[in-house]
């Protein structure tokens, strides 16, 4: 599992907070939002995020983003951010 950049770990930690706070995973509009930049941007920011294995999507299901859970942490290149490895 390849590490995120800095903007795509803002993302899965929003989409994780958003989740615990509300119950449901937030719309792509309210992540756009959350980062400020237009909805292709995050769009594109989010398919990364599902190629690297971090999240999972149903295309064409709103507030589907839901993050996955991080197994093998140590092993994904010694790159984690809940917890204590980073």
């Amino acid at each position: 599992m390849k590490p995120l950049t800095k903007i795509k770990k803002k993302i899965y930690r929003f989409i994780e907070n958003y989740h615990g706070k509300y119950g449901i995973s937030p719309s792509l509009a309210d992540i756009s939002k959350h980062m400020d930049s237009p909805t292709s941007t995050t769009q594109g920011h989010l398919t990364a995020i599902v190629k690297k294995g971090y999240i999972a999507h149903r295309p064409g299901v709103p507030r589907s983003y839901r993050v996955l859970p991080l197994k093998y942490c140590k092993e994904a290149q010694g790159y984690c951010f809940r917890g204590k490895h980073k």
